[in-house]
């Protein structure tokens, strides 16, 4: 992996997306987490009918003890101050709207399940028809509050969903 080339990406468009640095284990961990969390785990992301579900309490683990974080500050070229996860579900009908967020300084977004391209559910960023090639185990770094994002409606006839396990990010 070239860190260089994921900051240049990152400093000129402000996001970059990291192929395949997710291990297989945590993607394992977050899928059982879904499967095996009681409802009362979930609430709504938002007041829309067509909201997807976030855990109340995050992962069951220090998602950071898990990930590169030292690769997160060699390619933002500053240090991590402090973070905040959580998961997303996204079932049919579901989606993310446009929108910017309103705190932090950057985010990431791992794809923990992904559903085909034809059932929708794919995440964009600047505009609704700029699609980001994320397959599972994928992490994009973006600067969430500057640049619009959100994501495709699964297709009501869907079996599949989206998981994507989040943290925002607080640079020093």
């Amino acid at each position: 992996m070239n860190v260089l080339v994921h900051r240049k990406n990152y400093l000129i468009n402000r996001w970059t997306l990291l192929r395949g640095c997710i291990a297989p284990d945590v993607i394992g961990i977050c899928k059982k987490f879904v499967r095996n969390s009681p409802l009362g785990v979930w609430v709504a992301g938002d007041s829309t009918p067509t909201s997807w579900r976030e855990s109340l309490n995050g992962p069951p683990f220090k998602v950071c003890d898990a990930l590169p974080m030292e690769l997160i500050s060699d390619v933002t070229g500053i240090p991590i101050a402090r973070t905040a996860q959580w998961i997303n579900v996204f079932s049919a009908s579901e989606f993310i709207p446009e929108h910017k967020d309103a705190a932090g300084d950057a985010q990431i977004l791992i794809v923990i399940e992904v559903p085909p391209i034809s059932h929708g559910g794919q995440l964009w960023l600047h505009a609704p028809d700029t699609i980001v090639p994320a397959a599972e185990g994928d992490m994009l770094l973006f600067q969430a509050s500057t640049i619009s994002h959100g994501t495709t409606p699964i297709l009501p006839t869907s079996p599949h969903r989206r998981i994507s396990l989040n943290i925002r990010l607080w640079l020093s």
